[in-house]
């Protein structure tokens, strides 16, 4: 029976992904923005929306304006294959997200068309090119913000990993203002991507198909702050990790200090 519901739902998704296919195409080529964002963004945000209603993943934000206003970077932590779907369906966003996320069929497509930014994260050449790109992509379109999950690896919900530095010298670029944003999901088991333990994203999702649900989504962001003149980013980082940590009621994972050289 569950395997039934799996592929009733991965076949209604497919139809989805096909209509929004051909909805973002045409909404692509119409440059007048709605609320400062172009109507293709808008489009995917809503497929969003059929996509988690497809997938009975409930979502709740108590805040949405915080991620509708005047912010130009989000922070959140990183769960599941759902975060980029429950994000988007509070409001309209771009990402930052490994180039290998181009080769998935559709999905890379309207990754691209929504101004997402892909970096190489084995090469600490591209990441800095990365947040380079990401500034300038802040400077020519504010609006919608840009997501980088900052811990830089999948969480297993039990513990807030180190947020990289990286992210917050974005924001220190060009003093723009971010948000940090709590996810939050029950059952965790049922949405959890063991990415870092080797489990591949096909198998994550045909997991959270297979569960009869609902499953349950929280978006925290905390209220927008703006780095200083003078912003320490890893100061900046440390902070926020403690602060995030906090909303999610989950200890902050320590950094792993580098093992000291040998004379």
């Amino acid at each position: 029976m569950l395997t039934l519901l799996a592929t009733m739902r991965l076949i209604m998704a497919g139809l989805a992904m096909l209509a929004g296919t051909v909805a973002i195409l045409a909404c692509s080529l119409i440059r007048v923005r709605v609320r400062g964002v172009l109507p293709a963004n808008w489009v995917v945000a809503g497929l969003a929306r059929v996509l988690c209603r497809i997938f009975r993943v409930r979502v709740v934000c108590l805040s949405p304006e915080r991620l509708r206003g005047a912010v130009s970077l989000v922070f959140p932590n990183h769960l599941s294959l759902l975060d980029p779907l429950v994000l988007l369906s509070v409001a309209p966003m771009r990402f930052v997200s490994a180039v290998e996320v181009l080769n998935y069929p559709l999905i890379g497509w309207m990754a691209k068309v929504i101004g997402t930014v892909f970096v190489r994260r084995s090469n600490p050449d591209a990441r800095k090119a990365a947040r380079t790109e990401i500034a300038a992509a802040l400077h020519d379109e504010p609006k919608p913000p840009v997501v980088l999950f900052p811990e830089g690896r999948l969480g297993l919900g039990h513990a807030l990993y180190p947020l990289r530095y990286g992210a917050f010298a974005v924001a220190a670029l060009d003093h723009a203002p971010y948000v940090l944003c709590g996810l939050r999901y029950r059952p965790l088991e049922v949405v959890i991507w063991r990415g870092g333990q080797g489990e591949s994203l096909w198998h994550a999702l045909w997991r959270l198909v297979r569960y009869a649900g609902p499953v349950h989504a929280e978006v925290l962001p905390l209220p927008a702050q703006t780095p200083p003149p003078d912003a320490d980013t890893a100061q900046m980082a440390t902070q926020a990790q403690t602060a995030l940590a906090s909303v999610l009621g989950l200890p902050p994972e320590p950094a792993v200090s580098p093992p000291p050289r040998m004379a």
